[in-house]
């Protein structure tokens, strides 16, 4: 089973629960599963007004997840929210692969029919969460996690460096690549 590690950004930092759960409440039951591949939100923007524009030219929110491993995980499946208690809100489509040590970014707009990612769902500028889950082939358990409070506009937050547990709020975002 994962380990969560929920992590709160408060005012440009980071408050650390380090409150951990191994229970797999994803409703498959207690079968065993293969561990997930290590992947983990990198770096998120809830209010970007001119940083980075999707292939329609707009500045919708985005997320970053980082493949922390040494192997390319296909993402078919793997759901992604803004909604702890709905963790089903948004599926990676088919054909999403994430090579090693890479970066790929999910735009939050509710554009599902623009060409790239594109969640059915907006972040909140004024806080809320976002969690990654695995697919059913890892029995769907919540993989990481994050609750952040109001955001600065064109202000990222950013693991720093990619996948640490050391949250910044960063004024120079770097959607695609490393954190540093």
């Amino acid at each position: 089973m994962t380990t969560l590690l929920l992590l709160t950004a408060c005012g440009g930092g980071v408050v650390i629960d380090d409150t951990s759960t191994t229970t797999d409440s994803s409703g498959y039951g207690t079968t065993d599963f293969p561990e997930a591949p290590e992947l983990v939100i990198n770096e998120f923007m809830a209010s970007n007004a001119s940083t980075v524009t999707d292939a329609a030219g707009a500045y919708p929110d985005w997320v970053e997840i980082y493949n922390a491993t040494d192997q390319t995980v296909d993402l078919e499946g793997w759901r992604l929210t803004d909604d702890l208690e709905d963790k089903t809100k948004w599926v990676f489509p088919a054909g999403t692969l994430l090579a090693a040590y890479d970066h790929v970014v999910v735009w939050c707009d509710s554009d599902v029919d623009e060409e790239g990612l594109h969640t059915s769902w907006e972040l909140d500028k004024a806080g809320e969460q976002i969690g990654l889950s695995a697919s059913g082939t890892y029995g769907g358990v919540l993989v990481d996690a994050i609750e952040y409070d109001s955001q600065a506009t064109d202000i990222s937050m950013a693991r720093m460096p990619d996948a640490s547990t050391n949250w910044e709020a960063d004024p120079t975002p770097t959607p695609w690549e490393a954190n540093q």
